[in-house]
């Protein structure tokens, strides 16, 4: 299945541009309405702006060669390519994908001709070497059950002492399940045994006149996602997820792919949306301020340009009042753009540097009607930690450099340095002040408010107005100095500057450094030159992202290009 589904993904690639055009919209009606998530991807404007349909024949070449080298044992696939306007699909519409609750990932195209697609999926199952009879007519649904899907909850065993573990290393679900116990104990009876059930493996294609749509799910069983299938290509305009405000403002959305993603199933306990610690389960904050964020969604979209990627991601909600409030929100929290004043401690030359001009004061005023923010409050009081008390003092602007690298990977093998506007030591000294209550005499006092760990390279402190900690290769002499050309001279700062914050991750850096040079063209290649820089940035409720290469080509011709096989 892994198999089909890539190379159904570059000929959607090689085939774009040659179906004909519609303006029906008819089968956006099959996404479902309960979808979490939902990309359009459109795949016509991207590619003709990348030049690939037009001028570069040798690159639609390897595309092909990419296609057909490792499966000519199967079929003649350049034959079924060189017929692609026969497929009775259109790829000129947007190509949408979707998950919700039940189905992990599922693909809509709209439907040109029923009778082609028909002969194209008989086609494709014969070059797959697998039964054209197996697609089976439902209730005016034309049906695929891949031969390899399986329902969830088949019993496995797993035993730690022979390392015998679940088939190809997937996910499982371990259980104490008795019937699953047994099992596993008739097969095996060792006192380590474990049970556990295999999550669902089941993909389903389902087309009408209308839309083709393809499921992929481990939650499902087959029969349910045949059911879902034969549901979601039999509605209404009303039943759909394109009813909704949410994908109306999606489809506002300017970009190659966009897409939206609803916040409310982080509330929701059948979504593993949990972040673990040692104590146990935190969950994601949901409400800061009284504003609800399951009432909220996050909007994307990305373009490929000359020489970069641009993504952006912003909030929506179908409550005006709501959004109102969140952008209100934002607005305190990030009251100015970046200030010079921490920037200035920071080296031109780094792998990843960061900064914000934001308020922390404001950001932990949010939470303060928040029942499971005052427990932790509590807690943090008992063990003499008042952070209520050391909120006041902290500044509105913090910096953060990683420029340092051991080229012989020396311990430590690496240096960064954060540094926090504050009023006084107060920060600092109760964070020495817990240290010592817990671990007496691991870290110590080295003058007025600055300290460092006896056993590790890290050193903190306070030195007018600024709280600083810096760890390995980043020693005492380099902090609070840039070694010569400080970060306001990169020439990327002047865009950067006019945001609420950033991070740029010098590509570069990682490329040509010594320390790490060996280890990218070991990933990648002669083909990590390519890579420049990648940047976020946040003004207001939207992140923006770049990644730029050093072709001035579109960014997409050139990934292509570079990592398609050349024979």
């Amino acid at each position: 299945m892994t198999r089909i589904k890539y190379y159904l993904f570059l000929l959607a690639i090689l085939a774009l541009g040659l179906s004909s055009c519609s303006k029906d919209q008819e089968y956006l009606n099959a996404l479902p309405a309960d979808a979490h998530l939902v990309c359009a991807f459109e795949l016509e404007p991207t590619l003709k702006k990348s030049g690939l349909l037009e001028a570069n024949i040798q690159l639609r070449q390897r595309i092909t060669r990419a296609l057909t080298g490792p499966i000519n044992s199967n079929g003649d696939i350049k034959g079924l390519i060189q017929g692609i306007k026969q497929w009775g699909v259109s790829i000129k519409s947007p190509v949408y994908a979707f998950a919700n609750e039940k189905i992990d990932m599922g693909y809509l195209m709209r439907v040109d001709n029923v009778e082609k697609l028909k002969k194209t999926s008989r086609d494709v199952l014969k070059l797959f070497g697998k039964d054209p009879a197996s697609v089976k007519s439902e209730d005016g649904v034309f049906i695929y059950i891949d031969e390899e899907s399986r329902d969830p909850g088949e019993v496995g065993c797993y035993h730690s002492e022979d390392g015998f573990s679940a088939e190809g290393g997937a996910a499982v679900d371990f259980t104490e399940d008795s019937i699953a116990r047994q099992e596993c104990e008739g097969e095996v009876s060792l006192p380590d045994t474990i049970a556990y059930h295999h999550p669902g493996d089941v993909s389903i294609v389902a087309f009408n006149a209308k839309a083709l749509i393809t499921l992929f799910t481990s939650k499902a069983t087959i029969e349910e996602a045949k059911q879902l299938a034969k549901r979601y290509l039999s509605q209404k305009r009303g039943q759909s997820y394109a009813a909704t405000p949410a994908f109306q403002d999606m489809e506002k959305q300017k970009g190659d792919i966009r897409g939206v993603l609803s916040l409310r199933p982080l509330a929701s306990d059948s979504y593993p949306f949990e972040l673990f610690t040692e104590l146990g389960k935190l969950s994601l904050p949901l409400n800061i301020g009284g504003i609800d964020l399951k009432m909220c969604h996050l909007l994307f979209a990305f373009s490929f340009e000359l020489g970069e990627l641009k993504g952006s991601v912003t909030y929506g909600s179908e409550d005006q009042v709501t959004l109102e409030k969140l952008q209100k929100l934002t607005s305190e929290i990030y009251p100015t753009t970046i200030q010079e004043g921490l920037i200035k401690y920071l080296p031109k030359d780094s792998y990843i540097t960061a900064a914000a001009a934001f308020s922390a004061r404001k950001l932990l005023e949010q939470y303060r009607e928040d029942p499971s923010f005052q427990e932790l409050l509590s807690e943090l009081k008992a063990n003499s930690f008042d952070l209520e008390a050391i909120a006041p003092t902290l500044g509105d602007e913090i910096a953060f450099s990683f420029p340092r690298i051991a080229e012989d990977w020396t311990d430590p093998q690496y240096g960064f340095v954060v540094y926090l506007k504050t009023k006084d030591a107060t920060l600092v000294d109760a964070l020495y002040q817990q240290a010592e209550k817990k671990i007496p005499g691991r870290h110590t006092a080295e003058g007025a408010h600055r300290y460092f760990v006896a056993e590790g390279p890290f050193v903190y402190g306070y030195k007018n107005g600024v709280s600083y900690f810096a760890y390995g290769l980043m020693g005492k002499d380099d902090l609070f100095k840039s070694g010569g050309a400080d970060f306001t001279r990169h020439k990327s700062y002047h865009t950067l500057k006019e945001t609420n914050s950033f991070a740029y991750i010098d590509l570069k850096k990682f490329v040509t450094d010594p320390a790490t040079a060996s280890f990218s063209q070991f990933l990648l290649g002669d083909k990590a030159s390519l890579l420049e820089s990648l940047s976020f940035t946040t003004s207001g409720t939207e992140l923006q992202m770049r990644l730029k290469l050093s072709s001035t080509d579109n960014v997409l011709n050139t990934l292509l290009d570079a990592f398609l096989p050349t024979e």
